[in-house]
């Protein structure tokens, strides 16, 4: 009984292991890095890159090696997104937003 238990214990655990990503995200506005993080990402799940007064971002597993990056700008009312398949090192999915006084550069990356 116990070992019936435990080994679907280690398999539940073995298959979300599996299904989670960890990427890294950077945001900059106007050349600056203001947020660099490490995002282990769980399918349908946003996951926070960064909140601040001038812009929120998140990233979306949408399916495996799937991605989503979206962020908000309250003070330009804008709104960007990207999406796109992360599979090796060197994959990224990035949007930018630029405007007279701002340039926004959003990236994520395994």
């Amino acid at each position: 009984m116990f070992k019936s238990l435990f080994l679907t214990l280690i398999i539940s655990l073995t298959l979300n292991i599996a299904k989670a990503a960890t990427i890294t995200c950077q945001v900059k506005i106007n050349g600056a890095l203001i947020s660099q993080k490490v995002i282990h990402s769980e399918l349908d799940t946003k996951s926070n890159i960064t909140q601040r007064p001038e812009l929120t971002a998140h990233v979306t597993e949408k399916s495996k090696q799937f991605f989503t990056i979206e962020a908000f700008l309250p003070s330009y009312d804008a709104r960007i997104y990207a999406e796109g398949h992360l599979k090796n090192t060197a994959d990224k999915v990035a949007a930018s937003l630029w405007g007279r006084d701002i340039l926004v550069d959003l990236e994520c990356g395994l």
